[in-house]
């Protein structure tokens, strides 16, 4: 029988314990970025800016009915393993220029499947304003203009279609 050295054998292991930890991050970091280029979910700086207008829901108010209308809709949905975006998208007013909907994303296995849609303006009605089986999907363009904030998602049109308006023009 072949005695192994003991030095080389755990080198041997380090090196493959690293290279699985480095892959595996990398692979994460990756999803990340990528997920977030795509939806330009809001940050926390805008939403608490829409929530200290008067006359504007909270938006962590926003997500609580979300969430409620999220376990109604489960199994008309096929939701049963589904989550609700931490943060939602913010759709504004192509009239006022005001914020309108809040919408949140349904989330099952890392895709997006669905959304919730809240009203931002305490005088739309009922809290939940939409429950979409569907999302729209977000293209590069549209999600730099809103990320770089030289763009917003309008309500033109919306729920059945979403659209982004910049300086200039809707796309």
């Amino acid at each position: 029988m072949k005695k192994v050295k003991f030095a080389s054998f755990s080198s041997a292991i380090i090196m493959i314990v690293t290279g699985l930890v480095i892959g595996c991050r990398n692979d994460i970091v990756e999803n990340e970025i990528k997920e977030n280029y795509v939806t330009p979910y809001a940050d926390t700086e805008l939403l608490d800016s829409i929530a200290n207008t008067d006359g504007f829901i909270h938006w962590k108010v926003a997500r609580f009915f979300a969430l409620n209308d999220l376990d109604d809709h489960r199994t008309e949905n096929s939701w049963a393993d589904a989550w609700l975006s931490e943060y939602p998208l913010v759709i504004y007013n192509t009239e006022t220029g005001n914020p309108r909907y809040y919408e949140f994303r349904i989330l099952k296995a890392n895709k997006e499947v669905g959304a919730i849609s809240c009203a931002v303006d305490k005088g739309e009605g009922s809290p939940v304003q939409y429950v979409l089986p569907f999302v729209h999907s977000i293209g590069r363009k549209t999600s730099r203009l809103v990320g770089n904030n030289t763009g917003k998602l309008v309500d033109r049109g919306y729920p059945s279609r979403l659209l982004a308006q910049d300086r200039k023009s809707v796309v």
